[in-house]
């Protein structure tokens, strides 16, 4: 299993500093988010730039594993909303491969009301499947976070989609800290339902907050903010021993918020994250 950090971490930095920081802390790769308050990529990226990133990564022994995006997000609203987040799921495609990265995140649509519902899920299924098809052209991966308020909110859902969109480049991000706040299973037995179908696993651990807490939101489970890694209430032990089992080589991609000081935030969820894997 390989290491990886988010670029959401750092989204005060610039890319290269972020890129460099992780590179000497001895992260494997960086997971470069787009949007949500940061400016390290944007759709409009012209090639020379893609490029320029790529190489900034290699100077720094960093791979680019993937680009994180939020298109899918509103692909309910109708038949054009999907054909538009599907051509920037074909920009985001060129773009990695300008700069070396073959997996894209997308969302898989969003509950309405908080409520699955069939019909629904094939439209979020179809669409999926469409943005496999055009990655497949790219020798790339289409990805969904298992997130709560989404399609694949929980392991039993995510399988559900999975199994709808049917295509071998489709699979899940493993979050145990989203998992843990809808109250679901992301130990062993999670591992056992998504088997080889995880392509990437997010780690960042969340606690039980006050309900005065400003820092802390509402989940299913309960009142939770984000916390370093092993001072929660998510035990991710058991997950690693599970990925382990099944021979994920993948990568273990750090997302805790970076707070006032990014650069020791990773540095602290790199240390606990090599604790627990010479535990397993």
């Amino acid at each position: 299993m390989k290491t990886a950090i988010f670029s959401g971490m750092f989204k005060e930095l610039p890319l290269r500093t972020a890129m460099e920081e992780a590179g000497k802390i001895g992260y494997d790769g960086i997971e470069i988010m787009i949007g949500f308050g940061g400016n390290h990529l944007d759709v409009n990226c012209p090639p020379e730039r893609a490029r320029e990133i790529g190489k900034m990564a290699e100077e720094n022994k960093l791979d680019i594993c993937l680009i994180y995006t939020s298109l899918g997000g509103p692909i309910l609203a109708g038949e054009e909303q999907r054909q538009k987040d599907l051509n920037d799921v074909c920009r985001f495609l060129d773009i990695g491969d300008e700069m070396g990265c073959k997996m894209i995140k997308v969302t898989a649509g969003r509950l309405k009301d908080s409520a699955y519902k069939d019909d629904e899920a094939r439209i979020v299924a179809d669409w999926l499947g469409e943005a496999c098809d055009r990655a497949a052209k790219h020798d790339s991966r289409i990805i969904a976070e298992i997130h709560f308020g989404q399609y694949c909110e929980t392991v039993a859902m995510a399988r559900k989609i999975i199994d709808l969109v049917d295509r071998q480049n489709f699979g899940v991000i493993h979050d145990a800290g989203n998992l843990h706040i809808t109250g679901d299973i992301y130990g062993e037995d999670s591992i056992e339902v998504l088997g080889d179908r995880i392509f990437h696993v997010h780690i960042k651990d969340m606690v039980r907050a006050a309900a005065d807490d400003e820092a802390a939101h509402d989940y299913l489970a309960g009142r939770f903010k984000r916390a370093l890694l092993n001072d929660g209430d998510v035990d991710h032990l058991p997950l690693f021993k599970g990925l382990k089992k099944i021979g994920y080589d993948g990568y273990l991609s750090c997302e805790a918020s970076g707070g006032d000081d990014p650069v020791a935030v990773a540095q602290h969820e790199m240390d606990e994250m090599r604790k627990l894997l010479s535990q397993v």
